[in-house]
C-alpha cells in the first residue's frame, strides 16, 4: 500500500487559497462596497462574509479560465413591504453599473455579480431584515413579479455551521483539506456546466456525514491523518446517499443526491441540477471513488500518483519511477540490516 498523505499534503497546499491571493478579493469587494455606499441613497446597507470559500477557508485557487471570487452579503435597512425584490436588486444594479460599467455588472437570481478585468468577480446578494429575519431578494430584472420572491434566509449561520464543523481542530483541518480536494475535482470534471454541482454543495454535505481518518503511531502515540482514506470514505458516502427517482417525460430512473441547507430555507442545493446532470455526477463520483481506491491499493507509488493525477490534474504531482525506486531501494537496505 502506498503511502500517499505528504502527496495530498503537497496537493493541497498547491491548489489553496492563500493569503496574497485572498487580498486581490478584499481589495476588489472594498471597491465594491464603495460604490454601493456611494451610490445608493434609497436606503442604507451593511456587508457581513456569508458562505464563500472565502468566508468558509475552504477556497482553492482557479483553474486557469476560472475567477476568483468572493460572495458578499448586503443587509438593506427597509422591510419587505418597501421594495420589491426586484427594485431593490435594481436600485443596487444602477450603483454598481455607474461605477463598474454595465457589461461588467449581471444580475443573477441569487445576487449581482460585478466582474473585474483581472479574472476576479465579487457577488453581492441583497437582503432585508425584518424581527432578526433575513430575506434574500430573489430574481432578475427580467423576471416576471410572480417569479420573485423575498426568500427568508439565514446566510450568517450557515457560515458559522460550517466554520465550526468538527469539534477538534485538527479533524477541521481534515475536513476542509477533503472539501478543496473535491472542489478541485469538480472544478475538473464540470467545465463550464450549468447548475453544476457546487462547494457549497460538497460543504452542506460534510457538515453532516464527514468523518475523520487517522491513525495512532505507535512510537510518538500522535494521530496520523490520511486524506486518502478520509477523501475515498467520504465520496462512498456521497454515493450510497444517492436515490433513484423516476423520471415520467423520460420513462427513465435517474439517481439525485439531495443535499438540503441545514438553515432557513432548508432547500435543496441541487434542486436546479438536471436529472441528466445528476446522473453524471453520480457516474463521475463512482469513477473517483475507485480511482483512490485502487491508488491506496497499489504499492507502486508512481503508480498511485499517476492514479490520482488523472482525477484531480496536473497540481496532484505524479511521484518520478526513479524516485519510487530509491525510496524503495532505501527501505530494502534497511530491511536487509541484522537487528540485534
Amino acid at each position: 500500500m502506498a503511502k500517499l498523505q505528504s502527496n495530498f499534503i503537497k496537493f493541497h497546499d498547491a491548489i489553496k487559497l492563500e493569503m496574497e491571493d485572498k487580498n486581490i478579493l478584499i481589495e476588489k469587494r472594498k471597491e465594491v462596497e464603495e460604490a454601493i455606499i456611494t451610490g445608493i441613497s434609497e436606503f442604507k446597507i451593511s456587508f457581513f462574509n456569508q458562505g464563500s470559500c472565502y468566508s468558509t477557508y475552504t477556497g482553492i485557487l482557479p483553474l486557469d479560465e476560472g475567477d476568483y471570487d468572493i460572495d458578499r452579503g448586503a443587509i438593506a435597512s427597509f422591510t419587505r413591504e418597501e421594495y420589491s425584490p426586484k427594485k431593490a436588486k435594481e436600485i443596487l444594479y444602477n450603483a454598481l453599473a455607474y461605477t463598474f460599467g454595465e457589461e461588467n455588472v449581471k444580475v443573477k437570481q441569487p445576487c449581482v455579480t460585478v466582474k473585474f478585468s483581472d479574472d476576479v468577480h465579487v457577488d453581492v446578494a441583497l437582503y432585508c431584515s425584518e424581527d432578526e429575519n433575513i430575506f434574500l431578494a430573489r430574481g432578475k430584472l427580467s423576471s416576471l413579479d410572480e417569479n420573485t420572491l423575498w426568500e427568508e434566509s439565514d446566510p450568517k449561520e450557515l457560515t458559522k455551521q460550517i466554520n465550526e464543523a468538527m469539534n477538534n481542530a485538527d479533524d477541521r483541518a481534515q475536513y476542509r483539506r477533503v472539501i478543496r480536494y473535491l472542489k478541485r475535482w469538480k472544478d475538473l470534471n464540470f467545465k463550464k456546466q450549468e447548475n453544476r454541482p457546487t462547494g457549497i454543495g460538497i460543504s452542506v454535505f460534510a457538515l453532516k456525514y464527514f468523518n475523520s481518518s487517522k491513525q495512532t503511531d505507535h512510537v510518538s502515540f500522535n494521530f496520523e491523518y490520511n486524506d486518502a482514506l478520509a477523501l475515498q470514505n467520504f465520496v462512498s458516502t456521497m454515493i450510497s446517499n444517492f436515490k433513484y427517482i423516476y423520471d415520467i417525460e423520460k420513462d427513465k430512473n435517474y439517481q439525485r443526491l439531495e443535499v438540503t441547507l441545514p438553515v432557513k430555507p432548508h432547500s435543496d442545493v441541487y434542486a436546479k441540477v438536471s436529472n441528466n446532470q445528476m446522473q453524471d455526477f453520480h457516474d463521475k463520483l463512482v469513477v473517483l471513488k475507485n480511482a483512490v481506491k485502487e491508488a491506496i491499493e497499489t504499492s507502486d507509488l508512481h503508480e498511485a500518483t499517476k492514479i490520482l493525477n488523472k482525477q484531480f490534474g496536473e497540481d496532484f504531482e505524479v511521484v518520478s519511477q526513479e524516485e519510487t525506486a530509491n525510496k524503495f531501494s532505501t527501505k530494502a537496505i534497511i530491511s536487509d540490516h541484522p537487528s540485534a
